[in-house]
């Protein structure tokens, strides 16, 4: 009885739908904005693996580990949609390096409307992952949150 061998054409391209239909595979493929979003999720899951792993400067993991803690606070008890991401990536053609709008919303006391501030995440792929390098108006953000929580 003789086997039956697929051409290696068939076998790659299986391969390549089989890692696109596991879960782990997809981010290999993953956009800025995706990436960003499971970052935030991670955030405000107070999950920091995902961040530590994207993000290499002490400063800026401090900075997103306070916004995971003020996520996970009395402060944003009850709400709900703590920020939107932009589907929009702007790349910079000299640099590679893409940038993600995050809109982030601080609850503020009373019923008065949320904040809403503007972050920039300024990312990298390499070596199928993404890198967080600089986050435009995070130092002013906290600061906000921490006004609003009468800190």
């Amino acid at each position: 009885m003789t086997h039956m061998r697929l051409p290696l054409s068939a076998t790659l391209l299986t391969c390549f739908l089989l890692c696109l239909t596991l879960g782990g595979c997809k981010l290999i493929f993953e956009p800025a904005p995706d990436a960003a979003q499971r970052l935030m999720r991670a955030l405000a899951a107070r999950d920091f693996r995902v961040m530590e792993e994207m993000v290499e400067d002490e400063t800026l993991r401090q900075n997103f580990r306070a916004l995971g803690t003020a996520f996970a606070s009395e402060h944003y008890r009850g709400f709900t949609d703590y920020w939107e991401i932009s589907e929009d990536v702007e790349v910079d053609e000299t640099t590679k390096l893409s940038y993600v709008e995050v809109v982030v919303y601080v609850p503020q006391r009373g019923n008065a409307d949320p904040k809403s501030w503007t972050l920039y995440f300024e990312m990298e792929r390499s070596y199928l992952r993404w890198s967080i390098y600089h986050v435009e108006g995070l130092d002013h953000l906290l600061r906000d949150i921490a006004r609003a929580r009468g800190m």
